[in-house]
């Protein structure tokens, strides 16, 4: 695994961009219970505000709660992130992803898509193609709005 190690708060790391360091945060939040503004801004080296702005971003996600000074474990007590964010992690490989099967599926053909971010990339991807898709996710089926042929997708 690349990236930075999480095993303590007052360890310093540099995670260089906002998903880099809201893994570390979510990580640090499920280890330890809950994780401090200004420790978790000494650690990565970026503004308070920085880090504030990641957590609320986790908050509004679902993967956290915000609370005075830092954050919190969420009530729900998933150890999975909520979809949000699973749809922002390595979004650029997920895309990637999307595209090589787009190139691979030619039109008229069936695909069947599950409901997982991966997929929902896929979705966008072939939005507007003249397929027959099934999916398992609502997200996906809404990124395929308007079907790729009035009838065909189930």
């Amino acid at each position: 695994m690349t990236g930075p190690q999480t095993a303590t708060v007052t360890d310093k790391e540099v995670a260089v961009n906002a998903e880099e360091r809201q893994r570390v945060i979510l990580e640090a939040v499920q280890v330890r219970g809950k994780v401090t503004t200004a420790d978790l801004s000494h650690r990565f080296g970026v503004s308070e505000m920085t880090v504030r702005r990641d957590i609320a971003q986790l908050d509004q996600d679902g993967a956290l709660r915000r609370v005075h000074g830092g954050a919190v474990r969420s009530g729900s007590g998933s150890f999975e992130p909520p979809f949000a964010l699973r749809s922002r992690l390595h979004a650029e490989a997920k895309r990637n992803i999307a595209s090589d099967v787009a190139a691979a599926i030619t039109d008229g053909q069936t695909v069947i898509l599950d409901g997982g971010t991966t997929g929902v990339a896929i979705a966008e991807a072939l939005a507007g193609r003249d397929l027959t898709v099934c999916t398992m996710s609502m997200r996906g089926r809404r990124d395929l709005v308007p079907p790729p042929r009035a009838g065909r997708s189930c």
